[in-house]
C-alpha cells in the first residue's frame, strides 16, 4: 500500500507504517530549545540517558570488585543520575519515549522474574541477596529489604530495561533496525547478556560468591531461567511498541524524511 499525503492511516504488511513516527519526531524538533536541535546534543542526550540505565547495575561489580564503594555510588552518581533522568523525559521527544518504555518495560521484567523467583526463596531454594544489597547502599552492612528491592527493582530491573529500550530505538533509525523483526529474540538474547555480566562477577571476583551467591548448578540454572524470562518481558513489550508505530529515535536528521522515503522501514 503506498502511502501519501492522503492517505496516512493502517498498517503496511502487517506492520503500523511510520508517518506518526515521523510527526513525533517534527513536532520534537520543534519543542526543544536551539541547543537540543543540534544533532550533536540529541546524540549526546540519547548517550546520557543510555548511561542514566546501566549504571546502577554496573555499580555492583564495581561495588564487588572492591573499586568502588556502593553507598558512595548510591549518593553521587545514582541518584543524581535520577534526577537527571526525570528531567530529561519530562522534554517531549523521540528519545524521552523511549526512555519511559524501557523504564516501564523493565518494571514488568523484574516483576516476572520475582514471581518466579521469590517463591523459591521463601523454601531457601534460591539465596536472597537483595536485603544485604540495602545495606551496601545504606552503607550501613545491615541488611535492608526495602531499599534492597527498591534498587533491584527501579534501579537493577527498570534501569537495564532503559538502556536495552534505547539501543532500540536509535536502531530503528539505522539501517540495522532489521535486528528489530525479531523483538523477542532480540530481547532474550539481551537477558543473556546481562546474566553472563551477573555469572562473570560472581566467578571473577574474590568475594563474588560471599557477597552475591554461591554458583551451583541449581543457582546457575535458576538465575539464566530468571534472565530469560526477564527478556522475554522486554520482548513482548518492544514487540508491542514497534507494532503501535514507536517513532525511532533520529540522530542525524535535522528534519524527518517524507514519509514516502521511510517505507523500506516496513517489511
Amino acid at each position: 500500500m503506498q502511502i501519501n499525503g492522503s492517505d496516512r492511516k493502517g498498517p503496511v504488511m502487517g506492520i503500523p507504517h511510520l508517518w506518526a513516527d515521523h510527526e513525533a519526531n517534527r513536532h520534537d524538533w520543534r519543542l526543544l530549545p536551539a541547543s537540543a536541535q543540534n544533532p550533536t546534543w540529541r546524540a549526546a542526550r540519547v548517550a546520557v540517558l543510555m548511561l542514566i540505565g546501566a549504571m546502577p547495575v554496573t555499580t555492583i561489580p564495581l561495588s564487588v570488585f572492591g573499586l568502588l564503594p556502593l553507598d558512595a555510588a548510591a549518593r553521587f552518581i545514582v541518584l543524581p543520575f535520577v534526577v537527571l533522568y526525570v528531567l530529561l523525559v519530562r522534554q517531549r521527544s523521540a528519545s524521552s519515549a523511549w526512555a519511559v518504555r524501557g523504564l516501564l518495560a523493565g518494571l514488568l521484567g523484574v516483576a516476572a522474574y520475582d514471581a518466579m523467583r521469590l517463591p523459591l526463596v521463601a523454601v531457601h531454594l534460591w539465596p536472597d541477596f537483595i536485603p544485604r544489597l540495602g545495606g551496601w547502599i545504606l552503607g550501613t552492612g545491615v541488611p535492608n529489604i526495602v531499599v534492597g528491592y527498591t534498587w533491584r527493582w527501579l534501579g537493577d530491573g527498570g534501569g537495564i530495561g532503559i538502556a536495552f529500550f534505547m539501543v532500540c530505538g536509535v536502531l530503528g533509525g539505522t539501517r540495522l533496525r532489521i535486528l528489530l523483526r525479531h523483538p523477542i529474540a532480540l530481547s532474550i538474547g539481551y537477558g543473556i547478556f546481562v546474566w553472563s555480566g551477573l555469572l562473570a562477577t560472581v566467578v571473577f571476583s574474590a568475594r563474588g560468591a560471599e557477597l552475591l551467591f554461591r554458583l551451583t548448578p541449581a543457582s546457575f540454572v535458576l538465575s539464566l531461567l530468571g534472565h530469560l524470562v526477564y527478556g522475554s518481558v522486554l520482548g513482548v513489550y518492544l514487540r508491542r511498541a514497534l507494532a503501535k508505530g514507536a517513532a525511532p529515535i533520529l540522530l542525524k536528521a535535522a528534519v524527518p524524511a517524507a514519509p514516502e522515503e521511510t517505507m523500506d522501514l516496513v517489511s
